[in-house]
Formats: structure tokens, C-alpha cells, sequence
């Protein structure tokens, strides 16, 4: 059982591996250990990093986040009740980055990040459970988690849990992209926050997709052609269609992509033309401004849906 355990293990990190480079956390440290600075309360002598990784975050000025990323695989399906479970690996994370606060190598990377006017850091925990479990009903395992109680035993700011249904978005969005922009530069969106104002500094998109968005519902990107440099701001979101979904999420876009670009793709899972198109008109019909419905196209971002 020992090998077997560490095979999953394994093919988990090497899949959350593969994850990382379609959202441009590249250059992750692996495999730290840590020394546990409160061996009482955590009942450890050390801890373990799965994976580290650090950016100047685009949406907050002068921050630099540190991202404690825990890899969790199953051969099997998530449980039916994954609390129980669910807390002994949040705990052990929010325990790691108790330690990690007051780490040497914490120390090193904010003296490596000085350079890029950092005054702030952030520590931020990742919990990466999948599950090789493929069939439609067990992708969602935040809706299951989402009652766990009793939560903030440890000091940590924040942790994100990324379950097979958020990572597969992210995927097929990103791999969707790729497909019908082979030669196009395709960028995350970073939106105005109110905490992004340094405009000496701030970045409009980039290959890094902020921690903010990992589990998010909906995912923004900015495509450029790199020899005409025109642009297409894009929108996807995981909810399915409905007249009443892209209603939302071209409002959304309205907002966002003002005065980025002129052409607009808003991405759904299930889009279908055949069916869907006269919704679509109609919906159009309720925006005043032609100018972004007559530059608007709607897409599946499904590879197995005809687009055309």
C-alpha cells in the first residue's frame, strides 16, 4: 500500500504540475522542508511544501505573494462525506504556513523581491485536491466542503481549494484558446481593483493568473496578435447557458473590456449555435451598444460542441 500511495502521489503532482504551466506558475521550488516552529501545538518536528511559488501580484501595488501549494490525488472518487478528510488536510497546510511566516526561506524571497519595490507580502495557501475520478458526479467537491466547520485553529490568511470541476475549467478554457489562437498572444486580464492604481506599474493582462482566480467562476483574457496588434478581450464562464447567464456575463464584459479592444468572445461550456443562436439576438437586442454587440461572438469553450 506504501508504493501504491506513492505512485497517486505522484501522478497528483506531476497533473498539478502540468496545471501550473497553462496559468503561468512556472519555476515553482518543490519538495521544501520545513522546520515546525511549534512542535507542541502541531505535533511535528517538520513540514513539507509540495510546491512554492511567488509573483508580484498585479492586482494589489507593491505585494508580493507566496503561494504554499498542497497536492492531494485520489485514485478513487471524492468521498460522499469529505469533511473529516477535508480538515486533516487543511490543517496540515494552515499549520505549514504557520511555520512558513517566520521561515529563512520566506526571508530569502523577500529580499530577492526588493528589486520590484515590494512592501508587503502575502502568504497564501493552495490545496489542490483532484481526484482521478473522471465521471460527471464527482467533480464538485467544494459544494460538499463548503458546511466544514472549525476552520481557523492555525494563523494563516487564506487558503483556496481548487477541486477537479474548478481545474478542468481553467483546462479546457486555456486549451481552447490555444487552439484557435495558434499565433496570437494570449494573456490573463487583470481588471481594476481599487489596490492596482500605481499606474507607473500596473500590468492590463499578463501570463500569470492572480491566486484571486483560481476558483473562481469566471476567467477574463486579452488576446493579441502580435503583427497587426489587434485585440479580443475574452470572457468564460462555468455556468451554463441561459438567455439569463449571458445576459450577466456580457454585461460583465461590457464593463470590463471598455475601451480595451473592439471584438469580444464570451466563452460557455454548452453553447450550441443551433440551438442557442435566436436566445443570443435577443439578448443582443437589449445592449445600446452596437458597437460591442456588433463585435460580440459566443463560443463553447467544450472541444466536443460545434462551434459553427
Amino acid at each position: 500500500m506504501g508504493e501504491w500511495s506513492k505512485k497517486v502521489g505522484e501522478r497528483g503532482e506531476e497533473i498539478v504540475r502540468q496545471f501550473l504551466r497553462h496559468i503561468g506558475w512556472v519555476n515553482c521550488q518543490e519538495n521544501i522542508e520545513l522546520p515546525c516552529l511549534r512542535k507542541t501545538r502541531h505535533d511535528a518536528k517538520t513540514h513539507g511544501i509540495d510546491l512554492l511559488f511567488s509573483y508580484p501580484s498585479p492586482l494589489i501595488d507593491d505585494t508580493l505573494d507566496n503561494l504554499i501549494i498542497s497536492v492531494k490525488y485520489t485514485s478513487d472518487a471524492y468521498p460522499s462525506s469529505p469533511n473529516s478528510i477535508f480538515k486533516s488536510h487543511f490543517y496540515d497546510l494552515s499549520k505549514t504556513i504557520e511555520c512558513f511566516k517566520r521561515s529563512p526561506i520566506r526571508e530569502s524571497l523577500n529580499r530577492s523581491f526588493q528589486v520590484a519595490d515590494i512592501s508587503n507580502m502575502r502568504d497564501i495557501g493552495v490545496l489542490f485536491w483532484l481526484s482521478n475520478d473522471s465521471s460527471e458526479d464527482n467533480q464538485n467537491l467544494i459544494s460538499k466542503i463548503s458546511n466544514a466547520r472549525e476552520l481557523t485553529k492555525y494563523n494563516f490568511d487564506v487558503i483556496y481549494v481548487v477541486d477537479n470541476f474548478k481545474a478542468e475549467f481553467i483546462r479546457e478554457v486555456k486549451s481552447f484558446l490555444e487552439s484557435q489562437y495558434t499565433n496570437e498572444r494570449i494573456d490573463f486580464f487583470y481588471h481594476d481593483t481599487g489596490k492596482n492604481i500605481n499606474f507607473t506599474s500596473r500590468l492590463i493582462s499578463g501570463v500569470t493568473l492572480p491566486i484571486e482566480f483560481v476558483n473562481s467562476n469566471i476567467l477574463s483574457f486579452r488576446i493579441t496578435d502580435t503583427g497587426d496588434n489587434t485585440q479580443v478581450f475574452v470572457l468564460a464562464m462555468i455556468d451554463p447557458f441561459t438567455s439569463a447567464t449571458l445576459k450577466r456575463t456580457m454585461e460583465v464584459a461590457l464593463e470590463l473590456g471598455k475601451g480595451l479592444t473592439t471584438k469580444t468572445l464570451i466563452l460557455l461550456p454548452d453553447y450550441d449555435p443551433l440551438l442557442h443562436s435566436n436566445q443570443v439576438n435577443e439578448v443582443k437586442l437589449g445592449f445600446l451598444d452596437q458597437s460591442f454587440t456588433d463585435f460580440l461572438d459566443v463560443k463553447s469553450y467544450k472541444q466536443n460542441i460545434r462551434n459553427t
